[in-house]
């Protein structure tokens, strides 16, 4: 067999050459006929720049709102001038009796 390729070497060689130059030809074809249009990318790039900066500013504002929320119950029960233990247990005794 190892002869036989000496022999015809040429012939593999245009074979291969040819392969690959049409694999390269349909990829590149169906790189052009199968791409998405340049206007279309924009618009879909655009949309998920938008929707990150919308999910940024939806993260950021619960960030403040629970920052807000653990402020307002501590000085509401500062306020107030009770804790959670003097509730709790006023509540115990009225159960017992």
């Amino acid at each position: 067999m190892i002869a036989f390729i000496k022999k015809h070497w040429r012939a593999y060689l245009i074979g291969a050459l040819l392969a690959i130059a049409l694999g390269a030809g349909a990829s590149i074809i169906l790189g052009i006929k199968a791409s998405t249009p340049e206007d279309l990318r924009q618009k879909r790039i655009e949309a998920e720049r938008r929707n990150s900066e919308t999910q940024t500013k939806l993260a950021h504002h619960d960030d403040i709102e629970e920052a807000g929320s653990e402020n307002n119950s501590e000085t509401s029960d500062a306020d107030l001038g009770t804790s959670a233990d003097s509730t709790n247990a006023d509540t115990t005794d009225t159960e017992t009796e």
